[in-house]
């Protein structure tokens, strides 16, 4: 049997198969998740989420817009907010290592302030919530999974992020947001590996084929997001609610340490992506000689 699970096509039983999995893992996180919504218990939550919604833009691929399955707006409204917290829970614990790595006190009154802000957000997934929201979301989209997802569609599916990374590598100025929407491009391609990954050789450039590849760049990407966040909590919305001078000071200091990061990071992806688009010149390069030997 062939590795990957699409072959032909897929049926309708095999698609509400993974959509069942995908739900059964979405909602063992989301269960737990209001004890006190844990880091790790919302990046479980939304890696999932992530995983499931791949799926189901893969099996939309060419399908009409009216016959999508769509992800209800309360789902997502409750899938950003746990975004958001796990954001400010993950920069109070960057907050705090970078002051015992640099400084002699923590910024106590800024730190204060994103712990109320983190606990608002917390009362709002609760209030966003309730047992029966995947229920319902579940009953909605079993009445829209096609009859089979036909080897066009994977195909389509393949080559839409194919597109989209070519135009997002060739950019001449690769901006923070183009930089967050290349590393969603190939999270979509991991995510449907699976089920993608016997088309990939046919359709994307060398260097993607390599799931490893990937996986360091994906890796990458999601270092440099993951400071664009932090940088966010020290613009002046944030910086403003300090009132002490010296804690200010701090949060500059502070500030300026992750703007040499992120710097760097970027430095080190636009190197990377310089690396990828002389491979894929060297490939044309080929195929055009190759065409004009015959």
């Amino acid at each position: 049997m062939n590795k990957y699970f699409i072959m032909i096509y897929m049926k309708s039983g095999e698609i509400k198969n993974v959509l069942k999995k995908r739900f059964k893992m979405v909602k063992k996180h989301y269960n737990k998740l209001f004890e006190d919504f844990a880091i790790e218990e919302i990046h479980g939550f939304r890696l999932e989420m992530k995983k499931l919604s791949a799926f189901i833009r893969l099996i939309n691929t060419n399908i009409l817009e009216k016959k999508k399955i769509k992800i209800g707006g309360k789902i997502k409204s409750f899938y950003n907010t746990t975004g958001n917290i796990r954001n400010i829970q993950l920069h109070q614990q960057r907050v705090s290592h970078l002051c015992d790595e640099m400084l002699p006190e923590k910024p106590v009154h800024y730190l204060q302030f994103l712990r109320n802000k983190e606990n608002m957000l917390k009362k709002k997934a609760r209030r966003i919530a309730d047992k029966n929201l995947y229920n319902h979301f579940w009953k909605k989209i079993i009445y829209l999974v096609p009859h089979k997802s036909g080897k066009k569609a994977v195909q389509a599916f393949v080559i839409q992020k194919k597109h989209a990374l070519l135009e997002l590598i060739f950019l001449l100025d690769y901006s923070d947001e183009a930089l967050h929407t290349l590393r969603k491009v190939l999270k979509d391609i991991l995510d449907d590996w699976k089920y993608i990954g016997s088309y990939v050789p046919a359709a994307l450039p060398d260097y993607f084929t390599n799931k490893k590849n990937i996986e360091v760049f994906t890796d990458k990407l999601g270092e440099f997001h993951d400071l664009c966040i932090a940088f966010y909590f020290f613009e002046p919305i944030y910086i403003n609610k300090v009132t002490d001078e010296k804690e200010k000071q701090i949060l500059l200091t502070l500030r300026q340490k992750l703007e040499e990061s992120k710097d760097r990071i970027k430095e080190d992806i636009s190197t990377l992506l310089n690396h990828v688009k002389q491979e894929m010149e060297k490939e044309m390069f080929v195929r055009v000689s190759m065409i004009l030997k015959q």
